[in-house]
């Protein structure tokens, strides 16, 4: 995902390098206090571990639990944007993995969860291809 968070506060940023830790290995949020994770860092990464809440069985019922909290929102959008990066997909559809069509509906709801100024942070650094999307729904929200 690299960098894609840089121009937010290291809380964010933390959030955005460690967000599948929770959900991908054993490692459980009073690990990561251990080692010295923020507080409010840990409760992004919470919030977007499918794991740890029921709601998140759902990807889009999850994705709108996200959505009700900002830092959380923007790690989801870089990851979200990381995703649907066209190099990624492209790599993903020669080893026959089709990509989900989920992170295209996901975005609606996240991009009119935060200012758009701040997603236009996110997608110049991470994935450019996206900006005609957001503009789209910009439009369509006037």
């Amino acid at each position: 995902m690299g960098d894609a968070l840089a121009d937010f506060p290291d809380d964010i940023r933390i959030a955005g390098y460690l967000h599948d830790v929770i959900e991908d290995t054993g490692t459980s949020a009073e690990d990561l206090a251990a080692l010295g994770v923020s507080p409010r860092a840990i409760e992004i990464i919470s919030r977007v571990s499918r794991n740890l809440h029921p709601q998140m069985a759902d990807y889009q019922a999850g994705i709108r639990y996200v959505a009700k909290d900002h830092d959380a929102t923007l790690v989801k959008i870089a990851d979200n944007a990381h995703n649907s990066d066209p190099e990624r997909v492209a790599k993903l559809a020669e080893g026959n993995t089709v990509p989900s069509p989920r992170y295209r509906e996901a975005r609606r709801a996240l991009y009119t969860a935060v200012p758009a100024s701040e997603i236009r942070l996110i997608l110049n650094r991470v994935n450019p291809s996206l900006l005609p999307e957001l503009a789209a729904i910009e439009a369509s929200a006037v």
